[in-house]
């Protein structure tokens, strides 16, 4: 497997990568896209449409997309929300698109939060609870209803 580097943000997370790739080593980028991304399409283009410059050694193997953002896995996997915020967690407050892929950040984020309020947590923090749920979330899960999961474990052998 490889070895995760979690970055301080977009800005930190691109420099981070063209660094390691500078060095000679391989990498993969994994970056939420801000926005919406039609199936299929290079990430490198939605990069270059913010300004981004593809490294000289980068190929679209070497980025992927969380579309619109790493929550969009979590409505994928119900159940590991309910398990993490537990009693109180208001699965119902969810958006209930199976593409969860399909639906604006602004909104997966207000829901999480807003399903998360009655719990013993008090609603949803990205800084305290992403990677905690993250570790929860059932992959083959993720795979089925985010193209864009799918590519980046099929990349990964996983």
């Amino acid at each position: 497997m490889p070895r995760i580097i979690a970055g301080g943000g977009r800005t930190q997370a691109r420099e981070d990568f063209r660094r390691v790739l500078r060095s000679g080593e391989n990498a993969l980028l994994l970056i939420d896209s801000e926005g919406p991304v039609p199936d299929g399409t290079d990430p490198w283009t939605v990069l270059a449409s913010e300004g981004w410059r593809r490294p000289e050694r980068a190929t679209g193997d070497h980025v992927h997309l969380m579309v619109e953002c790493m929550e969009a896995w979590f409505l994928a996997d119900r159940n590991a929300l309910s398990s993490y915020f537990g009693k109180g967690f208001r699965e119902n407050a969810l958006p209930g698109n199976p593409r969860p892929n399909q639906v604006a950040k602004a909104e997966i984020l207000r829901a999480v939060d807003i399903a998360a309020r009655d719990t013993t947590k008090q609603g949803y923090d990205k800084g305290r609870d992403s990677f905690r749920i993250l570790a929860l979330v059932d992959p083959s899960r993720v795979r089925a209803s985010c193209p864009w999961v799918r590519r980046l474990l099929e990349k990964l052998a996983v």
